[in-house]
């Protein structure tokens, strides 16, 4: 059909942050709305990405003056979506599109996956089925990053993660990591990060990792769904893993204690 370049991309924005192991920080800002003194809701912004500028908060990613992160993640909504009837922000659907001019050629077709032409003739399509991925009729939320080699890696969430699971082949087998984890400086593992639903479903995903304190062991995660984790000094520390709030899924904890 050939290559177009969109007019329009109006995304509900999720977050921008830059990563590097043990470590994020944000370049967007999230609103909230207090309902009571303890709880509320959020407001994602929404943007054309077309048009959009001065969408990024550099001095959160520096106010610890760390400057060498290693990758930027970008998650975002790739199709609508609208809270449940009974929450408060009811009326502020979130959204995932692209509108696109196709030309003469296409003037006034519809395909079966658009949404319609708007007055001006361009054709609406949701992100999500434009995206070549398995699993994409279910995709809501898509999460891309960008490493230092120009690699791009993009994961999409499943309908719903109940709980993250920690896993790593052992013996040929696929065991969960054990909780405390005790390794030997210089040791090295690699593992993945799982999300299951309450059916016991799996599938791959990328959570965000903190590391705290940090120095004890390192944690390289833009290697696939595979994350390499390396002990460097003797101590303990504790990984947390965690997805954005929209996964519906308490964090992931691991307690890792190095030996000499």
């Amino acid at each position: 059909m050939g290559s177009f370049t969109s007019s329009s991309m109006i995304i509900s924005l999720e977050s921008i942050c830059v990563e590097r192991p043990g470590s994020t920080a944000v370049l967007s800002l999230t609103l909230h709305v207090n309902s009571t003194p303890d709880g509320g809701w959020r407001i994602l912004p929404n943007f054309d990405l077309a048009y959009a500028n001065e969408i990024m908060e550099a001095s959160y990613a520096v106010q610890d003056g760390v400057f060498d992160y290693q990758a930027v993640r970008v998650t975002m909504f790739t199709r609508h979506a609208k809270w449940s009837d009974t929450r408060p922000n009811q009326e502020l659907p979130y959204v995932g599109e692209i509108r696109v001019d196709l030309g003469p050629e296409y003037s006034g077709v519809e395909f079966a996956n658009s949404k319609g032409i708007t007055e001006d003739g361009l054709h609406v399509f949701e992100f999500a089925d434009l995206v070549f991925l398995e699993g994409r009729e279910q995709t809501t939320v898509l999460s891309m990053m960008l490493s230092e080699g120009k690699d791009i890696s993009i994961r999409t969430d499943p309908p719903r993660v109940d709980r993250i699971e920690l896993s790593r082949y052992q013996d040929g087998q696929e065991v969960l990591l054990q909780n405390p984890l005790t390794l030997s400086v210089g040791d090295k593992i690699w593992f993945s990060a799982l999300g299951r639903d309450s059916d016991h479903r799996s599938v791959n995903i990328a959570p965000k990792w903190e590391i705290s304190p940090e120095g004890i062991v390192s944690l390289l995660y833009a290697q696939g769904d595979q994350n390499e984790l390396r002990a460097l000094n003797a101590g303990e520390t504790v990984i947390k893993g965690y997805l954005p709030a929209s996964f519906g899924a308490d964090p992931v904890f691991l307690n890792v204690i190095v030996e000499p």
